[in-house]
């Protein structure tokens, strides 16, 4: 797993091709990104609650992609921490991995605020 001290929040060079290819639409793009992770977010902790381990799982996965695309690192790594867990059947950590990933997509909304 992923310590607090290994943590890159945000790639800037990610965010930089990003900002140079979308121009004006980029703050969009970040603006879109916040409100559907805080989206996805609940939902995953709405699944998990309801033991709905296949809608869990897809919203898991979108959440890891679209963080990765824009360069949210560790919320994409923690994202495939939960996919992997889920998928295995590894219920013990699922709702330490939620936590994880509710406190660093927090964070890096906060981070990208200045985009907008």
């Amino acid at each position: 797993m992923i310590g607090q001290s290994e943590m890159q929040h945000l790639d800037n060079e990610v965010l930089d091709e990003l900002q140079d290819i979308m121009g004006k639409d980029f703050s969009l793009l970040i603006s879109t990104f916040v409100s559907d992770s805080l989206h996805r977010f609940e939902s995953m902790r709405d699944h998990w609650v309801a033991g709905d381990m296949v809608a869990l799982s897809r919203d898991v996965h979108s959440l890891k992609g679209s963080s990765s695309n824009v360069g949210a690192v560790s919320l994409s790594e923690f994202c495939q921490q939960l996919e992997v867990q889920v998928k295995a059947g590894e219920m013990d950590s699922i709702e330490m991995i939620l936590d994880m990933i509710g406190k660093e997509r927090s964070t890096v909304c906060q981070l990208m605020e200045v985009f907008l």
